[in-house]
């Protein structure tokens, strides 16, 4: 016997049509059809054999499961070491998309909304710490796609400080594994890792610009923030002032 969807035993094909031609043959009124019957049924229930217990189904994915997966990629990626064990564990303990928000939200420095035109919003959620030059600085972006598109998010950084706006000199920032885009899965909420690495000492303002395709930007729901970080020499104790 098999489990049915209810979790109910649900016999074999072998004892189903066996067990019908033994009904038809009871109707019969001959002594033959009787007996022949009486073997039927004994076929049967040896086809449907002893009951054992019912396997517990796997349980369905659920969006806390999916939100769970993707942001242990990302915190592999951020913290491929040991020193990625401890988010990991509070991962592993989190039963709603409130609580992963709560456990990741250290990291989140940048913001993303999509409504349901696909226009896109960007903003800044916390100060990047200091960055050592020429070490990569791991973060994330927190996802809110309203849409459900599953179009390549771009983020775009630039210098604006001097000017009109021109590719960032002093910095470099990346989506996913080291490109400028990354595709979104469609989810109503998810997350991104992102990378600033930073070129050059000193204090800085980055400009970013989000979008996923063209004619998504839109000045009334804004697609840009600025970033400020201070970078730091890779080599010497002797800070930035």
């Amino acid at each position: 016997m098999t489990a049915g969807k209810r979790g109910g035993l649900v016999p074999h094909a072998g004892a189903w049509h066996a067990g019908e031609r033994a009904l038809a043959l009871c109707r019969a009124p001959s002594r033959s059809s009787w007996r022949l019957a009486t073997v039927l049924v004994a076929v049967c229930l040896a086809a449907g054999g002893p009951l054992a217990p019912v396997p517990a189904e796997a349980a369905a994915e659920t969006p806390t499961d999916r939100l769970r997966a993707d942001l242990e990629r990302a915190i592999d990626r951020m913290l491929p070491g040991p020193e990625g064990d401890p988010p990991r564990a509070k991962l592993a303990g989190a039963d709603s998309p409130a609580a992963l928000a709560g456990m990741v939200r250290p990291w989140v420095v940048l913001r993303v909304d999509v409504n349901p035109e696909s226009r896109v919003k960007l903003t800044a959620v916390t100060a990047l710490p200091d960055l050592v030059v020429d070490r990569p600085g791991r973060f994330l972006v927190e996802v809110h796609n309203d849409a459900g598109i599953r179009a390549p998010l771009r983020v775009v950084a630039s210098d604006r400080s001097a000017g009109p706006s021109r590719p960032a000199p002093f910095c470099v920032v990346s989506l996913g594994d080291g490109v400028s885009a990354a595709a979104l899965s469609g989810e109503a909420l998810e997350w991104i890792p992102l990378e600033v690495r930073c070129t050059a000492p000193g204090r800085w303002e980055v400009h970013l610009e989000a979008d996923v395709g063209q004619g998504t930007q839109d000045l009334g729901f804004r697609a840009a923030t600025d970033l400020l970080f201070r970078g730091l020499p890779a080599a010497g104790p002797t800070p930035v002032p």
